[in-house]
């Protein structure tokens, strides 16, 4: 099982939530603090459920949970939403976890990834992507430096996504490596899937690779990618 895509479609939901509270946000379309809170708590408590069916995803979701709480209160405070005063007083962080020191704590977990840590990596820089800045909100060059060096974390994986879709794919094929044709892929979903089953993960791979296709894109601005 290929946990890194996993971890990323727990978390998928939220990733769209919070992409669609700034567009809202930025057209002037009023969000209730109440609505916010109460959709984002059934969020998490969607990924916790889900977690608990694969003691490695859980294990991985435990570590992911804090920078997934602190990037909710990130967007919902820095995106001029008209509540987000009011939101200080209320911020995840403090519930969940006793503390209000996301904006440093963040970067502190994206410092200390490690090679073999590319599932938490994914979900780190996803965060980044959807516009996480904390301390370095005002320090572009920093934040894009934790961006390279989070990249470089993920290129590998990266590399191998090109090339195929699930580890798995290739242990139970005889005969040499092939490349899977992503439609061939999204077919087999629409044909075994039912109903609401196959719009979640038509949508989630989808989203995925649209991360992936950015991720190489910053990569390449940022001159990590050849």
């Amino acid at each position: 099982m290929d946990y890194t895509t996993e971890l990323f479609k727990l978390a998928s939901r939220e990733f769209l939530f919070l992409s669609a509270f700034r567009q809202k946000v930025r057209k002037g379309i009023r969000v209730d603090i109440d609505d916010a809170a109460s959709d984002l708590e059934e969020i998490f408590r969607e990924q916790a459920a889900t977690a608990r069916t694969d003691a490695k995803l859980e294990a991985l979701y435990e570590r992911a949970r804090y920078p997934l709480v602190v990037l909710a209160d990130e967007i919902l405070l820095h995106t001029g939403w008209e509540f987000a005063p009011q939101w200080q007083d209320r911020i995840f962080e403090e519930k969940y976890f006793r503390s209000n020191v996301g904006g440093d704590q963040y970067f502190a977990i994206a410092k200390e990834l490690r090679a073999e840590d590319v599932e938490l990596a994914a979900i780190v820089f996803a965060g980044l992507a959807l516009g996480f800045r904390g301390k370095y909100r005002e320090r572009q060059e920093k934040l894009s430096e934790v961006r390279r060096n989070v990249y470089r974390l993920l290129s590998e994986y990266l590399a191998t996504t090109g090339d195929k879709i699930t580890p798995e794919a290739y242990h139970v094929q005889p005969g040499p490596p092939r490349r899977i044709n992503p439609a061939v892929t999204l077919a087999r979903v629409a044909i075994i899937g039912v109903g609401g089953l196959v719009l979640y993960y038509l949508v989630t791979f989808l989203l995925w690779g649209t991360l992936l296709s950015d991720i190489r894109t910053a990569a390449r601005a940022m001159g990590v990618l050849g």
